[in-house]
């Protein structure tokens, strides 16, 4: 399984460099392969505040990277209660974010032709496994739903990572201002979205991020 996924993303043409943080912007039928000039090894949510004093995380979303619309995509979402939806899963099921109160939540919003989706599926599942406190959320809404079942059919199912299917209309991505795949958002047990990345990272980075939201809880 895994060689096969390796091979779709050396058939999609594009490297992915060890050092620098990668998203790709879809709209409409285009995809732009960005680059962001982000060390992978450095945390994206790095905050000089006290925890306390800077609502939330206060991450400057505009300043990591580089872009207003992303700050602007932002607006109503980070330090807000989650905006909840009902998608279906692998297998026709219904699973909605609110099913998870309670719980940690991280939501990738992903895409089946992005190649650093494919790159850090792997990340991901060891993530998954490393925090069995997390649901992880696997949001792909931005093509049909048999494209992305046969990309789910190359991928190993991980205990704790669940994919959702959305009708390839952004739907879900618009809600939340994701313009980037992967983008990811971090939800605290109170159901409060206090953290957003883009792009793929280390392992050592997603731990990091999922920890300083579990700080966040002992306040």
């Amino acid at each position: 399984m895994k060689n096969k996924r390796q091979l779709n993303a050396l058939i999609l043409g594009i490297a992915m460099s060890s050092l620098v943080l990668f998203g790709c912007e879809q709209k409409a039928n285009q995809i732009d392969y960005t680059m962001q000039s982000i060390d992978k090894n450095e945390s994206t949510s790095t905050n000089t505040q006290p925890l306390e004093t800077a609502g939330g995380l206060g991450i400057d979303y505009a300043e990591i990277y580089g872009e207003k619309e992303v700050e602007d995509a932002m607006k109503g979402v980070i330090d807000q209660p989650f905006k909840d939806f009902t998608l279906e899963d692998s297998n026709g099921r219904d699973v909605s974010l609110k099913d998870f109160v309670g719980k940690r939540i991280v939501i990738e919003f992903a895409s089946t032709i992005c190649p650093y989706c494919i790159e850090v599926q792997d990340t991901i599942e060891q993530f998954a496994k490393n925090n069995p406190d997390a649901v992880l959320l696997q949001v792909y809404d931005r093509e049909s739903k048999d494209t992305v079942l046969e990309h789910l059919s190359t991928i190993e199912e991980t205990p704790g990572v669940i994919p959702l299917i959305g009708k390839g209309d952004y739907a879900i991505s618009d809600v939340y201002g994701a313009i980037y795949t992967p983008t990811f958002y971090y939800i605290d047990t109170e159901g409060i979205v206090r953290l957003m990345t883009i792009g793929a990272e280390g392992l050592e980075n997603y731990q990091s991020h999922f920890d300083q939201v579990k700080s966040l809880d002992n306040k």
